[in-house]
Order: C-alpha cells, then sequence, then structure tokens
C-alpha cells in the first residue's frame, strides 16, 4: 500500500524559533509598577496614575478596575484568590474581598508613600514605605499599627520567610530584619550604599537582594553577611522572584529579564520577543512556568515555559511540505510533496509564539490553504502531524 509519509528520521535542522517571553497587549501606554497572579489566568497589574488593571484569561485581555484613587500605586499581595490589598502614595491601602471586583480604603496611619507589602499568615501583614515606615496589621487591615523600624531610609520591599523572620529592603542599602514578628527591627550591614528594590527569601537563611547598578546580593546565614553577583552592566534590577529554589527572575531596566538555575551562581539574560527598551519594574510567577513581568509605556510579557526554548522549529526530509507564499498576509498554502499516497490524515495546527492553538484542522489531500488575514502581525508556527505521531514545526510570518 502506497503512503504519504512524513519521515523525520533525518532531520536536516533543530532549533529554537520563538523567544522565551513574548508580549501581550495591556491596553494601557501607563507606567506599570507591579504584577501579580493569583492564579495562571488570574493577574492584575498597578499603573503610577491609579489604575488596576485585570485580566481572567491568562493576558491575553485585560479590563481597567476603579481603585478610588488617582494616585501611583506600587505594590500587591493576593492571601486567598479573593482577599488582597494594594499600597501606593500618600499612605493608600486598598482591600478587596471578592477578587478585585471592587476595593476598600483602609486608614494606615501614615500619608507616606508606601511601596511593599505581604502578608505571611491570614490576617498578619506588613507594608513598607518612605522615611523607614514599616506598618504592621493583625485583623486583615482593620487597623495598621506603625513600626520602629530603625531606620529612616525609604523602604521599597518586604518578605516574610516564615511568621517570625522578616526582611525589608530599602535606599542606600538599607536592609532591616525581624526575628519576633515585626515588635523589634535590626539593621543589617552591607557594605554597599546602592539602592535597593526587591528582597527574595527562600527560607529564612537563604534570600537574595536586587537593586542599582546592577548588584544582586545573596546572604545562606540569614543576612549575618551577603555575597555580592554582578550581571554584567549597570542597569538597575527592580524585581526578584524564585519560583524554584534553584530557580530564580529578575526583572531589570532596559527591557532585560535575568534568569538563574543554580541558585544564583550565574545569571543569563532571556530571550524576548519582540523585544523593548522599556525598563521591566516588576516579576512574577504562578509556578514554575507560568512567569509575567511588566513595567514603562504598559508593556507586559508572559512567558508559559518558564523562560526555556519554546516550540521549536524542526525542518525534515526537504521533500515533506512547502509553505507558501512566507511572509504572507492573507491565504497560506501548505502542499505536500508525495513519498506514495494512502488516505491517512494529516493534523495541522497553527500557533502563536506563546503556544496558543489559533487552528486546528486535517487534511486528507495534497493540499491545505490557511486564511492568515485576522492574525496580527508576526511570528507564528504551523505544526504538521501524520497518523504515525511524527511532527514537524515550520516558522509562518505574517505582514
Amino acid at each position: 500500500m502506497k503512503k504519504r509519509i512524513l519521515s523525520f528520521a533525518i532531520l536536516l535542522t533543530s532549533f529554537a524559533a520563538t523567544a522565551q517571553w513574548a508580549r501581550v497587549t495591556s491596553g494601557t501606554t501607563a507606567q506599570l509598577s507591579s504584577i501579580y497572579f493569583i492564579n495562571t489566568t488570574t493577574g492584575f497589574a498597578l499603573d503610577n496614575f491609579g489604575n488596576i488593571l485585570k485580566t481572567t484569561n491568562s493576558g491575553v485581555s485585560w479590563s481597567t478596575q476603579p481603585s478610588g484613587t488617582g494616585l501611583n500605586l506600587s505594590g500587591m499581595w493576593f492571601e486567598s484568590s479573593t482577599v488582597g490589598w494594594i499600597v501606593g502614595g500618600s499612605g493608600t491601602i486598598l482591600k478587596t474581598t471578592n477578587g478585585g471586583t471592587t476595593w476598600t480604603l483602609q486608614t494606615s496611619t501614615t500619608t507616606n508613600w508606601l511601596q511593599g507589602i505581604t502578608f505571611r499568615r491570614p490576617n498578619i501583614g506588613y507594608a513598607v514605605g518612605e522615611l523607614g515606615t514599616i506598618l504592621q496589621t493583625v485583623n486583615g487591615g482593620s487597623t495598621w499599627v506603625p513600626q520602629i523600624s530603625n531606620t529612616i531610609k525609604s523602604l521599597t520591599s518586604v518578605c516574610f520567610p516564615d511568621t517570625a523572620v522578616g526582611y525589608a529592603v530599602g535606599y542606600t542599602g538599607t536592609i532591616v530584619k525581624t526575628v519576633d514578628s515585626g515588635t523589634t527591627w535590626v539593621p543589617l550591614p552591607t557594605g554597599y550604599t546602592n539602592g535597593l528594590m526587591s528582597v527574595h527569601f527562600i527560607n529564612r537563611n537563604v534570600g537574595y537582594v536586587v537593586g542599582e547598578g546592577g548588584l544582586i546580593l545573596k546572604t545562606t546565614n540569614g543576612g549575618a553577611s551577603w555575597s555580592s553577583h554582578w550581571t554584567g552592566d549597570y542597569n538597575t534590577l527592580y524585581s526578584i522572584c524564585f519560583p524554584k529554589v534553584d530557580t530564580g527572575y529578575i526583572a531589570s531596566a532596559g527591557g532585560i529579564i535575568l534568569k538563574t538555575k543554580n541558585a544564583g551562581s550565574t545569571w543569563t539574560p532571556q530571550n524576548i520577543w519582540n523585544p523593548t527598551t522599556n525598563d521591566f519594574h516588576s516579576i512574577c510567577f504562578t509556578d514554575s512556568i507560568h512567569g509575567y513581568t511588566c513595567g514603562d509605556n504598559g508593556v507586559i510579557y508572559k512567558t508559559i515555559n518558564g523562560g526555556t526554548t519554546g516550540i521549536q522549529e524542526v525542518m525534515g526530509e526537504a521533500n515533506s511540505f512547502s509553505i507558501y507564499p512566507n511572509p504572507a498576509n492573507s491565504i497560506v498554502n501548505i502542499a505536500f510533496h508525495e513519498n506514495g499516497l494512502n488516505n491517512e490524515t494529516i493534523k495541522i495546527r497553527v500557533l502563536d509564539v506563546l503556544g496558543n492553538e489559533l487552528l486546528n484542522t486535517a487534511v486528507t489531500g495534497n493540499h491545505q490553504a490557511i486564511d492568515v488575514s485576522r492574525y496580527a502581525r508576526g511570528m507564528y508556527f504551523i505544526e504538521v502531524s501524520d497518523a504515525y505521531k511524527t511532527k514537524v514545526t515550520r516558522k509562518l510570518i505574517v505582514e
């Protein structure tokens, strides 16, 4: 029996064809200061005009929610899928109990700009900001009580790896630590005067701090000492997160995302599709593979594979099939080259750079026409597979 075979036993070339991060449309050109996802589909972003952006479809589209303020919103934290807080200018603290549908202003007892917030236990949280401000709540934000931080430097970020131990970082190399749930805070010497922008601790002893001048600090003894790492440039590093113990990401000025796979020993720039020079201000992951970053001019980028190589373009035998025209703006033709024929079914899928499926169809002939006129300009992938589960993926450019 004759067959039409998609035989790819001989690979002529195999290489990464997608970027590790791809841009999604936010619908705004405002500076986005913070991004936070409560699961793989629902997330929020904050801008410097008091707007709250929300998505429920993994960033495909974003809607604007009323915050009740026009002040700069800087940081947020969600305790659950429904309960969350936002902090910002003039001591602003907002709370939602319905997943962000509505936000209520809480009394913070300060007019200082609040930049970071975290909750370690239900109802027990901390907010930090200008002039060494540290606030604590033990009742979900009904009241916020000032704590003595022992610094007058502005604090930008706060992290509690457990219920007792917490760290806050800020300007001129400031790091303060508590071991009694915030009752007392003690300054930790770092030897640096760089502004520190973000802190993340894996546990009470192992943690990372990033800041101005490309500075990365790491401690393995609870801040008693710090080792420094340099990224190779002097961009400000604004945000750091570790979805896994040894795997972390940094959002940097200049549209750079850095990744480590060895607990910070080395950091490598990530490949970005449709790159930007806008600063990235915040980065978050919902699990080990789904991550988002945001920054100036409304930019939001997304990865669905942990920033590793995504879809691959794999070229099989030269006589497998052809795509023409490529680039295209209307009709794309896929022509199969025959090694003989039978009536087996060939499946064709069209994917975007994030791996989202745009088309899934089966063909039994030697030719298939696909209308791409409704697709946005950019790079796509055509994946062809046969009944023997062999696959080949080719790059398509839509103009």
